[in-house]
């Protein structure tokens, strides 16, 4: 700031003073005020991407995977660490992995959350009451596998559907499971990735 500048921000206004000075005066304080606003949109402009990326790293919540149940666990506590799991190989979590996500395992493993809705044998009332636990948690985007995950959401089964749901960014997808025929039409694959990454989970 010029030394102009910092006599007119002092200056008293109260007291009788030489208008002419004062004018130009205001006018190089407003002409320096206009260049720091012109070199602040410069480096906001510079800086954006890195601080975009900063936000969004320090927001970012993992997207919740959400399955069925895992009747091979009995323990709840191997079974949630297990949902969605990609091995072995085959098992659905393995195709969701591999075939429909096209991802390295600790890629899968660390980008996203997992979780069945039943422990053990499946049940709509119970898969119902943790369907309720998961909405009232947070907003984080979740995605339903199957015509039952969609059913304990109250939601109707629309494969390859993405919206919101009580404010919650919701996609619907086939279960991964290689009994669903879904996946046997041609381009299914395709369709589910290109719908993940358009909700931004992939």
């Amino acid at each position: 700031m010029s030394e102009t500048s910092k006599r007119v921000l002092a200056t008293d206004w109260s007291e009788p003073t030489d208008e002419g000075s004062v004018a130009r005066a205001c006018v190089t304080l407003a002409r320096e005020v206009e260049a720091l606003e012109a070199e602040c949109l410069d480096v906001a402009r510079r800086c954006e991407p890195w601080l975009s990326r900063a936000i969004a790293a320090e927001r970012k919540v993992r997207p919740l995977l959400v399955g069925e149940a895992n009747p091979y666990q009995a323990d709840p506590g191997l079974a949630q660490h297990y949902a969605l799991y990609p091995d072995p190989p085959g098992c659905a979590g393995w195709r969701l992995c591999h075939k429909i996500m096209q991802l390295e395992e600790g890629d899968y493993l660390t980008r996203f959350d997992r979780v069945n809705l039943c422990n053990g044998k499946w049940g709509m009332r119970e898969a119902k009451k943790h369907a309720i636990q998961i909405q009232a948690e947070s907003n984080r985007a979740l995605v339903l596998f199957g015509a039952r995950v969609s059913a304990a959401f109250l939601m109707k089964f629309a494969p390859y559907w993405r919206g919101y749901r009580l404010g919650q960014p919701v996609v619907i997808l086939p279960h991964p499971s290689g009994l669903s025929r879904a996946w046997n039409e041609p381009g299914a694959f395709e369709r589910a990735r290109a719908v993940l990454r358009e909700s931004g989970v992939l």
